[in-house]
């Protein structure tokens, strides 16, 4: 081998040598810089996929749902008070509300709530509540409520026939009065009533005694009654 071929062939070997360094050079690199830069994109893809898995549940810890729910009470009453009832959630206390005024209130209520609201006037009355979270300061008001209370006695007169009235028509009318806003029943069976409270109906006669129960009943559940009895003897 001559001295030119062996100096080019050591040439040669020193280029190669240079050449396989530098490609481990640059394989360190990549290693180097490289793979974290692929673990952080993993990562961003991920956070990408699902960008509201953390929020969730922090949201899920540390939310309270709140929940004020008020059940429509009966609208008359012939007492001066009415029970009132509800569910309630991450609320620690219930103001009562009578005509605009608080008249009341309940501390740390339990989820299914009873309330007694006292205090009725004769009339309507509007009442409503107010739930309270006393630590958040959040609150609820429930929809108004219009209560009609009726006190006292009811009225019913027969103007005809009186009791014990003998006849000999087997049929007669029955007429007379009660408060406006009642309904009366004769036997059960309801009679008309105009606006201004007067009555008037029909009575069928069998020989002998007739007894016939006449009730009035009002809006608010008040009751009266009388027994009124008719002889019926006809002609010969």
């Amino acid at each position: 081998m001559s001295r030119l071929t062996k100096h080019q062939k050591q040439q040669q070997n020193r280029k190669n040598m240079l050449m396989i360094l530098f490609g481990l050079i640059v394989i360190g690199v990549i290693a180097f810089i490289g793979l974290p830069a692929l673990i952080q994109s993993a990562l961003f893809v991920k956070e990408i996929q699902n960008p509201n898995k953390n929020v969730q549940t922090d949201t899920s810890q540390n939310t309270l749902i709140e929940r004020f729910d008020v059940d429509p009470p009966e609208t008359a009453t012939n007492e001066a008070r009415i029970i009132v009832t509800g569910i309630v959630e991450n609320y620690n206390k219930i103001d009562i509300y009578l005509n605009d005024d608080r008249i009341d209130y309940v501390s740390n209520p339990s989820k299914q709530f009873e309330i007694e609201v006292e205090g009725l006037k004769n009339g309507e009355n509007d009442i409503y509540f107010v739930a309270k979270n006393t630590k958040t300061n959040q609150s609820s008001e429930s929809e108004h409520f219009t209560i009609r209370y009726k006190s006292g006695e009811l009225e019913l007169t027969i103007d005809s026939p009186s009791d014990g009235t003998k006849t000999s028509k087997q049929d007669i009318d029955l007429s007379g009065s009660t408060d406006t806003d009642a309904s009366v029943f004769v036997n059960n069976t309801p009679i008309v009533v105009d606006f201004s409270g007067r009555f008037r109906s029909s009575l069928h006669l069998k020989n002998g005694e007739n007894s016939f129960e006449v009730k009035a009943r009002d809006t608010v559940g008040n009751e009266t009654s009388q027994i009124l009895k008719v002889v019926y003897e006809p002609d010969n």
